[in-house]
């Protein structure tokens, strides 16, 4: 009987584990201005690129302009990066590796 509840209980962890697994990728990336100067607080929004189905939407206020976007299964994104005075900026970035980087973006102002 005891034998029986260890392995439920070891499989229980390992599906848990699994899943955990599954959704454990990220997009990290950093924005800057057009004069290199970081952008800290802006808006993204994540859709799958396939079917343009809505992810999630954060919002960052960071002082060196850096983001993550954590618990991303595998797949091609569009991020929506919104910014009050600047233009609207779009980047598709496929996720295969655990962390993918999209680099450094640089925003240019609406005037």
């Amino acid at each position: 009987m005891l034998m029986k509840k260890i392995q439920c209980l070891l499989i229980i962890l390992f599906l848990f584990m699994s899943f955990n697994e599954i959704n454990n990728y990220s997009i990290w990336g950093r924005l800057v201005d057009h004069g290199f100067s970081p952008v800290p607080t802006f808006t993204i929004k994540v859709f799958q690129e396939k079917d343009n189905v809505f992810v999630k939407e954060l919002q960052f206020n960071d002082k060196n302009g850096e983001f993550i976007i954590n618990d991303l299964p595998p797949n091609k994104y569009i991020l929506e990066i919104t910014v009050e005075q600047y233009t609207k900026y779009s980047i598709t970035k496929e996720i295969i590796n655990k962390n993918e980087s999209v680099g450094e973006i640089c925003l240019q102002n609406i005037w």
